[in-house]
């Protein structure tokens, strides 16, 4: 395929950034693998702009001074674990979306290193990806590089949406906090994909120690999380987020065992919770934050690049991705983020 011009580039690290918790920026582009920015489109404004919104949903005693929005303060101080970023629309740090989102923004970095530097925008984007990283690290309490204790959630979903307030003004009150010895395995791979891309993409090894730990830690007990979760962000399974994990894991170390967990995920079947999750016969769903699936397929095709690992990908993205003038809508809920994050996939697999 030809390489991506600026434009296009630019657009993708656009989308990367805009792919959020649930989806509240939209993109009037339909995802394509032919795709091409529109001339009278400032997508260099767009990725600057969609990035503003993690200034606005930062969280912790750091606000004031991490953050780019002069209305924020520094919130929710007396957390159990500090900082970290809002869930979009209330105060609650899920830790699924949380994941999700750290990791797709690496993914975007990763993939479109000159845009962010060419624009001048590398220094937020790491601002808030080296946020979630030391959010996901204070999560994690390590002995001997063992995970022994690993909080997945601040704060109760429900009390938190009947609260209607500025962060600055939530009472600690409904701060629960969610914490696991032996479980949150979906979540866990989630924070160590995100700690392993932005070590690749930033070089601090403390991120990559933690990742390694959180994805052992993963992959040990095989279990979602459950208490506190309610019907907000419940995973459907967690092989994908650890097969997501393993990709960043095998291109930061280069250690065959990561590759050897991914490729087993993306070729054999009946694996995982839900008895089905493997991808031996394809890739079925978009990329978002209950299924990585997709992302996972592309990391591996191009680790291996073989024709048959990109074969799912393109063989799934040309079935969505087939027009140029129609909103791409997989879903009436929440739509901007399964055609932002379909755009990046698309985008990634053109390059």
């Amino acid at each position: 395929m030809k390489k991506l011009g600026l434009g296009k580039r630019v657009l993708a690290c656009a989308v990367s950034a805009a792919s959020l918790l649930t989806g509240t920026t939209a993109l009037s582009a339909v995802a394509q693998l032919s795709a091409s920015a529109a001339s009278t489109d400032n997508y260099a404004k767009l990725l600057q702009y969609s990035m503003y919104f993690y200034d606005a949903n930062m969280c912790g005693d750091q606000v004031e001074n991490a953050g780019q929005m002069t209305w924020r303060g520094n919130c929710h101080t007396n957390d159990a674990v500090k900082g970290g970023f809002h869930d979009a629309g209330d105060h609650v740090k899920f830790g699924l979306p949380a994941g999700y989102t750290a990791s797709t923004l690496g993914w975007g970095y990763y993939e479109f290193k000159d845009s962010y530097d060419a624009l001048g925008q590398t220094s937020h984007l790491r601002t808030i990806t080296d946020y979630f990283a030391q959010y996901f690290k204070d999560c994690t309490t390590l002995s001997n590089g063992t995970v022994t204790n690993f909080v997945y959630q601040i704060g109760n979903a429900d009390q938190d949406h009947a609260e209607w307030c500025a962060p600055e003004d939530q009472s600690d009150a409904s701060r629960q906090v969610y914490q696991t010895s032996n479980g949150a395995s979906d979540i866990a791979a989630g924070y160590a994909a995100a700690l392993a891309v932005n070590y690749i993409n930033f070089g601090n090894a403390e991120d990559l120690s933690y990742a390694k730990a959180l994805y052992e830690f993963s992959v040990k007990y095989n279990k979602t999380a459950e208490d506190g979760i309610g019907d907000f962000y419940r995973s459907y399974d967690y092989y994908d987020d650890q097969a997501w994990a393993a990709g960043w894991l095998y291109l930061a170390t280069k250690d065959n065992t990561y590759k050897t967990f991914l490729n087993t995920f993306m070729n054999a079947s009946n694996q995982g919770k839900s008895g089905n999750s493997g991808c031996q016969w394809g890739v079925y769903s978009p990329m978002s934050w209950n299924n990585v699936s997709l992302g996972s397929a592309i990391l591996q095709g191009e680790i291996t690049g073989n024709a048959s690992d990109w074969s799912k990908v393109t063989t799934y993205l040309n079935q969505k991705c087939n027009s140029e003038s129609t909103y791409y809508c997989e879903d009436s809920w929440g739509s901007c983020r399964y055609n932002t994050a379909m755009q990046m996939a698309a985008l990634a697999t053109s390059k």
